[in-house]
């Protein structure tokens, strides 16, 4: 979905305010709907095909033009169209319900479908709740005149569930508004002073679903933080730590580098030496390492319905970066010790 410069305001789709605001110079569209995102789509009703396919629906009222002012275009079939009246919510007595419904590309497949354009023209038998006093639809059939790509109507934690889709002015309540690309706080400014002078009651709630989706996830956004910042502690740490014990290890080992040196080895062959002294337990802890991080990483993950899949590259790229900083931290000290002549290590033997 493009939320992209998109204003959510509650409790507004009631009288003239819906059509003021679109005729205000910077809006390029206005949708009134029973659910925004990023909210959950929490409303659910028992649904059947006509071959027999049951399954669990969720189910919203949009306006005309709300899915398509979100950037949405039907997989197959067609959106509610303002210019069919029998496109809304009709409650005829001798007639019975009747409401086109569009439906996502989940609930094409829970319902049985074998594609979008399979499902465009057939009925589902459902119902869903009514404003008091009637409370509900009871079950009866709707025609499909659509389908729409899946989006979000949920946790990202959780499968994007069948959804179906109907329009019933009488059930929304969120005003969906598209800011044009030259609106500006002057934009904004105007839509609270209609708001002030339709006399609503208490202040406008209004918000950008951007900000909306920023702290939906600020758990996401802090535990990357803490991660990161726990990350480089530990790698500044283990930097000095492992500078400390090369020095402690090139300063022990200098007689024994003298020795080398005087029965002939050279200095790339001490150097070869003493980085594959150290070499050896960064590889062990790579071995460990590895398998630890990838169950760990897959375990957070596997808390996603959608997420990308671990590669062995990346674990190559992390060992080869951790080995390549380590025995970086050591050849400093191993090529002073190795460049030095024998008789300094030697003088007191």
């Amino acid at each position: 979905m493009d939320t992209n410069q998109v204003l959510v305001i509650r409790h507004a789709c009631k009288g003239s305010f819906k059509d003021a605001v679109k005729a205000l110079p910077g809006i390029d569209a206005v949708a009134c709907s029973g659910w925004t995102p990023p909210e959950s789509m929490e409303a659910a009703s028992g649904a059947s095909s006509p071959e027999g396919h049951q399954a669990v629906v969720t189910y919203t009222s949009i306006d005309f033009g709300f899915l398509e002012l979100y950037g949405l275009k039907p997989l197959a079939g067609r959106f509610h169209d303002i210019n069919r009246g029998s496109d809304t919510l009709v409650m005829d007595v001798p007639a019975g319900i009747h409401e086109p419904v569009v439906l996502n590309e989940a609930a094409v497949h829970a319902l049985g479908y074998r594609s979008p354009d399979a499902a465009v023209g057939r009925t589902i038998s459902w119902s869903h709740a009514l404003p008091p006093p009637a409370m509900s639809t009871g079950p009866h059939q709707s025609e499909i005149i659509g389908v729409v790509p899946d989006f979000l109507t949920g946790s990202i934690r959780e499968p994007i569930r069948p959804a179906v889709f109907y329009v019933d002015p009488s059930r929304n309540s969120v005003m969906s508004v598209k800011l044009g690309r030259h609106a500006g706080e002057h934009t904004l400014t105007s839509i609270n002073q209609l708001w002030a002078q339709m006399d609503h009651q208490g202040p406008i709630a209004r918000s950008f679903i951007d900000q909306l989706l920023q702290g939906k996830y600020n758990e996401f956004v802090r535990q990357a933080s803490l991660l990161a910042m726990f990350s480089a502690v530990a790698i500044f740490i283990a930097c000095i730590g492992l500078f400390a014990l090369s020095a402690f290890t090139a300063e022990r080992r200098r007689k024994e580098i003298g020795l080398r040196k005087a029965l002939g080895a050279r200095r790339t062959d001490i150097t070869w030496l003493l980085l594959w002294d150290f070499a050896q337990p960064i590889l062990w802890a790579n071995a460990i390492a590895w398998p630890a991080g990838f169950l760990l990483m897959n375990r957070w993950l596997h808390g996603f319905a959608y997420h990308t899949d671990l590669q062995l590259w990346i674990f190559v790229f992390a060992g080869g970066l951790a080995t390549g900083i380590s025995l970086l931290t050591v050849v400093i000290h191993t090529v002073l010790i190795a460049g030095q002549q024998p008789v300094s290590a030697l003088r007191y033997e």
